[in-house]
């Protein structure tokens, strides 16, 4: 059996280490990909093509989670959906708009005027695609670190 070297992610690639190769310096490189992906989410949540038959749009949130998972990794991939989840829960709208800001006759809506929506994942009619999120990034990040 051969001894290979891990594979790596396109994070690993484009973004150089900075300074000493030291845990803390990797530490802090981690949070700051997994909190700079979790934020990405939440624009790509913006991007909402309602549906008249249901109240959950069709957004750009497949994309980030899937762009997540692949471009950092199955751990810290799985965080950054982990950490958007939690961010929503404490209240920031960060989630997809509802169907209610849509209701007006927009059917389209594009990360600006900001209507995304937040609350308990158990509570929003999008909340199993949220939790979805999680495991599509580790499964994509896993796939991403076997090349």
């Amino acid at each position: 059996m051969q001894a290979s070297l891990p594979q790596q992610v396109l994070a690993d690639v484009l973004v150089p280490q900075f300074g000493a190769q030291t845990r803390v310096n990797s530490l802090i490189r981690d949070v700051v990909l997994v909190v700079g992906f979790a934020l990405f989410m939440a624009i790509c949540a913006q991007i909402a093509i309602k549906i008249p038959t249901t109240t959950v749009p069709i957004t750009g949130q497949t994309f980030g989670a899937l762009l997540a998972g692949g471009a950092l990794g199955s751990r810290r991939g799985a965080s950054s959906m982990l950490l958007y989840l939690l961010v929503g829960m404490l209240g920031l709208s960060v989630f997809a708009p509802s169907s209610s800001p849509l209701a007006d006759g927009q059917v389209f809506h594009f990360i600006l005027p900001w209507s995304g929506s937040g609350g308990l994942v158990w509570d929003i009619s999008s909340g199993g695609y949220i939790v979805g999120f999680i495991l599509a990034a580790y499964l994509v990040g896993l796939l991403a670190e076997r090349g």
